[in-house]
């Protein structure tokens, strides 16, 4: 059974805010997290129960056993969790992925914030791989360098089992400067969706011009800067839908909508209905 963990206080990386955890594992029970957070790495976990998150305003069950990879840029909440389950969280920095050169398939996938889900062996994340790591990493030295290359190649192991390795060898140099400016401006935009920044705005954070950074924005990622900026804000919005009793204006204020029609608008275009009956879908299936 999955319990609530909307009370209560989580030691796990969770328990802060940072823009980015490093390249680090934490193991442990898990607890409450009050609000979503972001950080600026891919984030990897495997529990012995049962784990219900919230990512990006959808709520996601991960099976015991079953390994969860997602970019943690996107606001995310753990909100249930199986009695006694136990957690071991793993975090990458996003430029450390994109240097291992990973089939672009899968950097694409990820960076348009889709999520992958690894069967128990698939990527070989067992408990005492992880803790091997845990360990090594606080060795430092030869120790740690060693648990991250051991790391690098369980990663590229998830990316042959998620199907993604067939498209191609790798996204090539080029190919990984490119996707790396261009999670630079995704994750400017995710953090500062709320305040609708311009186009410009968003080029300014990784010094391109306003022309030039759309292009590139929509040669990796497949759509506008405007229309991700719009859908970062739909997310948050269908995040404190579901987790707060907030009013539906209150809400649309909260993500940066003035106007509670264009919200209304903005909302029915992303999720294909109004916000009180994604609400009440969302309430009731929980």
């Amino acid at each position: 059974m999955i319990e609530s963990v909307m009370s209560g206080k989580m030691m796990s990386p969770a328990a802060g805010d940072p823009s980015s955890f490093g390249f680090s594992v934490w193991r442990g029970a898990p607890g409450s997290m009050e609000r979503a957070h972001t950080h600026d790495d891919v984030e990897l976990n495997v529990a012995t129960g049962s784990l219900e998150y919230v990512i990006r305003g959808e709520r996601v069950v991960v099976p015991p056993g079953v390994v969860l990879l997602f970019w943690a840029s996107q606001p995310h909440q753990l909100v249930g969790f199986e009695r006694d389950a136990e957690v071991t969280w793993l975090t990458v920095p996003l430029r450390t992925l994109l240097g291992w050169q990973l089939p672009a398939g899968f950097v694409e996938r990820f960076l348009r914030g889709g999520l992958t889900l690894v069967e128990p062996g698939a990527g070989s994340f067992d408990a005492a791989a992880l803790d091997r790591w845990r360990h090594e990493l606080a060795e430092g030295g030869f120790a740690a360098e060693t648990a991250r290359k051991d790391i690098e190649v369980h990663v590229r192991r998830v990316a042959v089992s998620a199907g993604e390795a067939q498209r191609d060898g790798g996204a090539g140099a080029d190919g990984d400067r490119a996707a790396a400016v261009v999670a630079r401006m995704a994750a400017f935009a995710a953090e500062n969706a709320h305040r609708n920044p311009r186009v410009a705005e968003v080029a300014a954070a990784v010094h391109l011009h306003p022309q030039y950074a759309m292009t590139l924005f929509k040669r990796v990622l497949g759509v506008s800067i405007g229309s991700y900026l719009t859908t970062c804000r739909i997310h948050d919005a269908q995040r404190l839908l579901v987790t707060t009793t907030d009013p539906v204006a209150l809400v649309a204020e909260k993500v940066g909508y003035g106007s509670l029609s264009q919200f209304y608008d903005k909302f029915r275009q992303v999720t294909g209905c109004s916000p009180a009956v994604y609400r009440r879908g969302r309430v009731e299936s929980g």
